[in-house]
């Protein structure tokens, strides 16, 4: 649950910033600050998360190109640079009958997460 409060909290400040009222944070290279979050997964988990909420439009209305996306989330957990279009292109590689592994086992958990927490609260009644 905290993950998402960041990730909200994140794509409202980079609309700020994509409106210029922010300036944008500095690089890796101009400081090394000590990263509260750290992406762990896979990178191309970050890359589906990353082409999901693009698909969505859920930050600036759509108009936001992956490359800024990806440039965004790489500096906000500390991920090295890559090639974001080559990744997805791995993933429309995939055998399956779905290729995004990572949000669906992602939505998978947070329902998961939802029914034990309405069982918690049903059983406290």
């Amino acid at each position: 649950m905290e993950l998402l409060s960041v990730i909200d909290t994140e794509l409202r400040l980079l609309k700020i910033r994509m409106q210029g009222i922010v300036s944008a944070p500095k690089t890796i290279s101009q400081s090394k600050p000590d990263r509260k979050f750290l992406w762990t997964g896979k990178i191309t988990d970050l890359v589906e998360l990353i082409y999901g909420l693009a698909e969505m439009s859920c930050i600036n209305e759509g108009k936001v190109s992956i490359k800024e996306l990806s440039a965004f989330f790489y500096d906000l957990f500390g991920v090295d640079g890559k090639d974001a279009y080559r990744l997805y292109a791995d993933i429309k590689e995939r055998k399956s009958d779905s290729r995004t592994y990572f949000l669906d086992q992602m939505a998978k958990s947070l329902n998961e997460r939802i029914y034990k927490d309405e069982e918690l609260q049903a059983k406290r009644r």
